[in-house]
Order: structure tokens, then C-alpha cells, then sequence
């Protein structure tokens, strides 16, 4: 059960993470500097929040257990660009995520036996 909720955390720190890409994007498309400065400061206080929940999880857990979920932010950031930029997901862009995500786990678990 402790494990479950270590994992849970580190998909939670992933998600942390991927909000912050989001909000450098929204900074990005901004024409105005005071909306762009609120926006990318937004960013980097969501990065901040990443950068000590990842360095809370490292604490308890190695980094071969837990960097393969990195890979959930591309899932992540494929998600927001669908609902809030209403981006297409193409069934490469699908089969490619799938790729990575599969080939970071089996790589991941490979440094576990």
C-alpha cells in the first residue's frame, strides 16, 4: 500500500509538471507582457512545486523505479493540448506515445532485475 501511494505521488509530481508546459504555453501565445509574465511566472512556480516533490519522492524511492514515468507527461501534455488548445491526437501521435511509454517502462525495468 505504501508503494501504491509513492507511484500515485510521482504520477501526481508528473502531472505538477505538465501543468507548468502548459502555462509556458499559454504565456507563449500571449501578445500581451503583463498577461505573458503572469502566466509564465504561474509556470515556474508549478516547476518549483515539481522540483521539491521530485527531490521528496527521490528520497524514498530510486530513480530507476520512478523516471520511467516521465514519460506520462508526453500522455499529459497530448491530453491538455486536446481539451484546451483543441489540438487533433492522429493515431501516429497515438502509436508513438504508446511507443515511448512502453519503451521507457520495459528500459526502466530492465535497471530492476
Amino acid at each position: 500500500m505504501k508503494e501504491a501511494k509513492m507511484y500515485l505521488k510521482v504520477i501526481l509530481a508528473f502531472f505538477i509538471y505538465a501543468l507548468s508546459m502548459l502555462f509556458s504555453k499559454y504565456a507563449s501565445m500571449q501578445q500581451d507582457m503583463f498577461i505573458f509574465c503572469i502566466l509564465y511566472g504561474i509556470s515556474l512556480v508549478f516547476m518549483g512545486i515539481y522540483a521539491i516533490c521530485w527531490q521528496m519522492i527521490l528520497k524514498h524511492v530510486s530513480l530507476s523505479k520512478v523516471y520511467p514515468f516521465k514519460s506520462l507527461t508526453i500522455l499529459f501534455s497530448m491530453l491538455f493540448g486536446y481539451i484546451l488548445f483543441k489540438e487533433s491526437i492522429t493515431i501516429n501521435m497515438f502509436i508513438g506515445m504508446t511507443l515511448i511509454i512502453i519503451g521507457v517502462y520495459l528500459i526502466g525495468s530492465e535497471q530492476d532485475e
